[in-house]
């Protein structure tokens, strides 16, 4: 647990990678996906997770200046859309053809030994009980990060989260996943800090956790967030 709190060249290393991590999910993604749906091309989710695979590789490749060799892939990004999403970190990208749709992207990069995730969720004209689920999922984001403090336990987001859409939406309690995200540290994934309700381990400054919010089949929203 001692490599689990991070000291200050440790943060900024984990800031570096989150920056470079946001810039290419803006320079390449982004992009990308503008220019499927203005050009009406044809592209599937893998070929696009090549392509941010290939940035996340080499920055250079969307005008991010850094030495060679210091940045790497996390993992192969994940894209998704069509109706089926699976949140969870061992989720892989098939080969289907991107859909106008919901769109949900996760990618991480790692810079000196140093890993930083993000995804995001993209909409196309959303009916309103996607709106609505979406809106669920943000409020839950808020309350599971208003007890993410220093001394109270890992497990507790796992409980605030089920008790909060057991209250609100008892009918979406089924597509909740069991863990609900991780602790980042030179692993991607640190075992020891996986947030799911059996954890007893406490929170503790200057540690850093992959909070990952959302429905499995429906919609997703993680985000990645720094304690100080």
């Amino acid at each position: 647990m001692a490599l689990s709190v991070k000291d200050g060249h440790a943060l900024a290393t984990f800031r570096k990678a989150a920056v470079v991590t946001h810039k290419i999910l803006k320079h390449s993604f982004v992009r990308l996906l503008e220019d499927a749906f203005d050009q009406a091309k044809s592209i599937t989710h893998e070929e696009i997770a090549t392509h941010v695979d290939e940035c996340c590789e080499h920055p250079s490749k969307v005008n991010i200046k850094s030495p060679q060799g210091h940045y790497e892939s996390c993992y192969f990004p994940i894209v998704q859309s069509g109706g089926k999403y699976d949140i969870r970190p061992s989720a892989s990208t098939n080969g289907e053809t991107l859909s106008d749709d919901v769109i949900i992207i996760s990618l991480g990069v790692r810079y000196n030994f140093h890993c930083a995730n993000m995804a995001r969720t993209f909409f196309v004209d959303p009916v309103e009980s996607v709106r609505l689920n979406y809106s669920i999922l943000l409020e839950l984001r808020r309350e599971c990060l208003a007890v993410m403090l220093a001394g109270r336990c890992v497990g507790s987001v796992a409980e605030t989260a089920n008790r909060f859409i057991r209250q609100r939406c008892p009918h979406l309690l089924k597509f909740l996943p069991k863990n609900f995200g991780f602790g980042l540290g030179l692993d991607f994934r640190e075992s020891s800090l996986i947030m799911n309700a059996k954890n007893q381990r406490k929170f503790a400054q200057n540690m850093v956790f992959n909070l990952a919010i959302g429905f499995h089949d429906r919609l997703v929203a993680p985000v990645t967030c720094i304690f100080f």
